[in-house]
């Protein structure tokens, strides 16, 4: 089950409380979880993957310096979470590089960082076991490439 939940600035909404609640299994946006230390714990306990889409909340005004903004929590406390493009059509971008490059350099995200994320990516996607183990080896196999050509760039 995968809920769009959270997407606000509303201290007082409820709804990402009531998509834990009913088990899903990956939350889009998200956003108010941050604020809710509760949350956060059964997020975590749950391995609820949040889908954070950080150029659409800074468009949208949901948070106006990316510092600042719930992924980078989510990143320090190990929350499981993704990073998607939102309305790309409306927004005028297409694909995920944009969301990729601002959080990392907003976050201030590590190599490890980056992989826990593409990781979670993969665990929260909702593909079958069988073929999201497939996916993670042939990702496994890209990175692990990727990262030799990172050791060996002079």
């Amino acid at each position: 089950l995968f809920l769009h939940a959270g997407e606000t600035d509303w201290e007082d909404s409820t709804n990402a409380h009531y998509a834990i609640l009913l088990n899903c299994t990956r939350i889009g946006h998200g956003l108010q979880i941050a604020h809710r230390p509760t949350l956060v714990s059964l997020v975590k306990e749950k391995r609820i993957c949040i889908e954070l889409c950080p150029v659409s909340n800074q468009i949208l005004g949901y948070s106006d310096d990316l510092r600042v903004h719930p992924g980078a929590a989510f990143a320090l406390n190990n929350v499981a979470f993704s990073l998607s493009p939102d309305d790309p059509g409306i927004f005028g971008y297409f694909g995920v590089t944009h969301d990729w490059y601002e959080a990392v350099m907003a976050w201030d995200l590590d190599l490890r960082a980056v992989k826990q994320i593409a990781m979670d990516s993969i665990d929260g996607s909702g593909l079958p076991d069988e073929e999201r183990k497939i996916v993670f080896a042939k990702w496994a196999s890209a990175w692990d490439e990727w990262v030799q050509q990172l050791a060996t760039v002079r």
